[in-house]
């Protein structure tokens, strides 16, 4: 085979295994405008399922306070990660909660529910 054959089908193959190769997405700066409150960026959180709400949540340390746990609504979140206990990395921005339970839930305290966007979540 001539050199440059060779050259060439080293090339194609480094082009096909880059095009490949699936690269997590790196999240840009939140901007926190409007009603945000606070972001996050890649920081580890647990699913929980919230019964009052129909919907699931994302347990996570909250970054203002230290030792605080908050929980997280996501206005819209992939089926894929809606299991309970399912361990995930997430960045988002943090509104205040305007959802208003199916029924009162004891055990939750409202004040460390948080409406979320979410841009980027991976196990």
């Amino acid at each position: 085979m001539q050199k440059w054959k060779f050259a060439l089908a080293v090339a194609c193959f480094g082009l096909l295994l880059g095009a490949c190769t699936k690269e997590e997405p790196t999240p840009t700066d939140l901007q926190c405008t409007g009603d945000c409150l606070f972001t996050v960026n890649n920081v580890r959180g647990t699913m929980v399922r919230m019964n009052c709400f129909e919907r699931f949540g994302i347990e996570a340390e909250d970054p203002t306070t230290e030792g605080r746990i908050v929980i997280g609504l996501p206005d819209q979140l992939d089926k894929r990660y809606e299991e309970e206990g399912k361990e995930v990395t997430f960045s988002a921005v943090f509104r205040t909660n305007q959802l208003v339970p199916l029924f009162p839930d004891p055990d939750v305290d409202p004040s460390t529910l948080y409406q979320i966007d979410i841009s980027t979540i991976k196990e």
